[in-house]
């Protein structure tokens, strides 16, 4: 065969063996590269937003990777998703961290956007608090967010966890292709909605029983843990004004999923006013806070916000009284609960006292019924932050560097924790 026609034919053979080798790591599709984040501008970008909290100073250069991978949606079917990961330059021998993030709707905001080009304050927190220590990061989007289309499947802590499972292998199989170092240990965190998913997360990674997947530490915080416990307690608590606009979101978004699901009307969940608010408010590309304020509109002018009973309907009510299952939203929610079962890795568990919007006593029902199964204080710690100047979005920059220190030194270097 002449030379000439081998070297034509050599790029081909090599973009075919890389391509079966892709497959052959299951979860890797491909990847992108975002940007690199300048530790003197991470640096200047955490002075100025984040200055009241103690974090790691940058060192050195993180390099950003938008990558998209095989997962599993709520009926086993293959799904693509895609998720950031954080890379520091010169390597990353403490391992990986798998950060589950908050609730998101607009997936402009989703991880694998972040560009790093804007003065904001978008995941500098989770980079400064682990990508400055020696850890690489990866952060899902999650279904339905990201480049996913589908209406995400909030908030459902099981189904959401899958796509944590398998961006562990496709940030590996990156890792190997660019001989990045990336040490064997694996940590698992995550916020508010991504403390319930990396509850899951935990929880499924454990049932393996495979020691590639054996996590280090995990330190789920202020997650809904017990959705038809807890969460169903503080969906019926009586409440007004800001703290009912917060429920209508966080419900709302739930029954936009169902609604695309399973066919459910909102209707059948919201007084009138605000089912139509709902209905409407929830479009693609839209702000969190823009939703809000469409929903603070006409649950204010309607007196919805007087009220629980205002709010929601007396079906939906007594539906949660009684947790019908015959509801899909009481029958899902119930399916996708985390917080009794009996974790063998060392987990630190973080929440605020003063939370309105997951209730600590999803924290604490977890820590009571894990006491209860035998998990003593070698492998479960609780740290509970009371100081009533917080709120859930605050407290965050508190229990992030939290889980930091315990990544770093283990249930000693967060003496605080009980």
């Amino acid at each position: 065969m002449p030379r000439a026609y081998l070297s034509r034919f050599a790029p081909l053979a090599l973009a075919v063996l890389l391509s079966a080798w892709a497959v052959s790591a299951q979860q890797l599709i491909s990847f992108s590269k975002n940007a690199v984040l300048k530790a003197d501008v991470a640096n200047s970008r955490v002075e100025k937003h984040l200055k009241d909290v103690e974090l790691p100073k940058f060192e050195q250069d993180i390099d950003l990777y938008k990558i998209t991978y095989t997962s599993t949606d709520e009926n086993g079917k293959p799904v693509n998703l895609t998720g950031l990961a954080a890379f520091p330059k010169s390597g990353a021998p403490k391992g990986l961290v798998i950060y589950m993030h908050g609730t998101q709707w607009n997936r402009k905001e989703s991880p694998s956007r972040f560009k790093a080009k804007d003065d904001t304050v978008s995941f500098y927190l989770e980079l400064a608090s682990f990508a400055t220590g020696g850890y690489a990061m990866v952060m899902p989007d999650y279904i339905g967010l990201g480049d996913n289309k589908r209406i995400h499947p909030y908030p459902l802590n099981l189904v959401n966890a899958q796509s944590g499972v398998d961006i562990i292998d496709a940030a590996r199989a990156l890792t190997k292709r660019m001989a990045y170092d990336l040490g064997d240990d694996l940590f698992v965190t995550g916020y508010s909605e991504g403390g319930g998913t990396a509850m899951g997360l935990t929880k499924f990674l454990e049932e393996k029983n495979d020691p590639k997947y054996h996590v280090t530490r995990s330190a789920p915080m202020s997650g809904p843990y017990d959705l038809t416990g807890a969460t169903r307690d503080y969906l019926l608590a009586e409440a007004s004004g800001k703290d009912l606009i917060a429920r209508a979101f966080l419900l709302g978004y739930c029954v936009k999923y169902f609604k695309d699901k399973y066919g459910v009307n909102a209707d059948d969940y919201f007084s009138k006013p605000v089912a139509i608010a709902v209905n409407t408010a929830f479009k693609d590309g839209r702000s969190e806070a823009d939703i809000l304020v469409r929903l603070a509109v006409v649950s204010t002018i309607s007196g919805s916000t007087k009220s629980v009973e205002k709010l929601l309907t007396q079906r939906f009510i007594e539906a949660l009284e009684t947790l019908d299952t015959s509801d899909p939203v009481i029958r899902e929610l119930s399916k996708n609960n985390v917080f009794d079962w009996s974790p063998r890795t060392e987990m630190l568990l973080q929440n605020l006292s003063t939370d309105k919007i997951v209730a600590p006593e999803n924290t604490h029902n977890a820590v009571r019924a894990m006491r209860e199964r035998g998990v003593g204080s070698d492998r479960l710690r609780h740290i509970e932050v009371v100081d009533e100047s917080l709120d859930h979005g605050s407290v965050a920059k508190i229990t992030i560097v939290n889980a930091r220190r315990f990544f770093d030194g283990g249930f000693a270097a967060v003496p605080d924790a009980k």
